[in-house]
Parts: structure tokens; C-alpha cells; sequence
């Protein structure tokens, strides 16, 4: 008998948790783009040394970086490996990941 009222308090607990919660939950909206935030977004891009940082970091065997290119959101980095070949890495110009 007092395992069944515990766990009936437990329960009743449970599901009384998530409805308080969400009535004083604030509400999230997504703010508006303004040219402000737009500005803000914009400086946040890496740099073409940046761009050339990741590049060679993600290569194993890379030489050198010959030639640093944008196109839209995407650096292209052309990079020499120490075998002579050559490879073409993108860079993400926002988030900096390899695409």
C-alpha cells in the first residue's frame, strides 16, 4: 500500500511538472532582420587567411596554398600536397567548416 501511494505521487509529480513549466515558459520569436543584425552576420565570415588556416590543417600532406578564391559563401582553396597533387578544398566563408 505505501509503495502504490509513492508512486502515485511520483507520477502525479511527473505530470504536473511539464504543465507548469510551459504556462511560465517565455515565448522565443525570431527577431527580424534588420540591416544592423545583417552587418553583424557579415563580419562574422573568416577571413581568406583563415579560410587558408583550415585548409591546410585539413589536408594531411599539404605543401602549400597556392590560390585563395570566393565564390558566394564558399572559399576555394587550392592546395599542393607533398606528392605534387593538387586538390581543391572549400571552406565554408560563415562557419568555417570544410564542405
Amino acid at each position: 500500500m505505501k509503495r502504490l501511494v509513492v508512486i502515485s505521487a511520483m507520477l502525479l509529480g511527473a505530470l504536473a511538472a511539464p504543465a507548469a513549466a510551459s504556462s511560465n515558459a517565455p515565448e522565443f520569436r525570431r527577431a527580424p532582420v534588420t540591416a544592423h543584425s545583417y552587418a553583424r552576420e557579415a563580419r562574422r565570415a573568416i577571413s581568406p587567411a583563415e579560410a587558408k588556416r583550415i585548409a591546410m590543417r585539413s589536408v594531411r600532406g599539404a605543401r602549400e596554398a597556392v590560390d585563395i578564391r570566393r565564390k558566394g559563401d564558399v572559399y576555394v582553396v587550392r592546395v599542393i600536397l607533398n606528392n605534387g597533387q593538387v586538390r581543391d578544398i572549400k571552406v565554408d566563408a560563415n562557419t568555417g567548416r570544410i564542405r
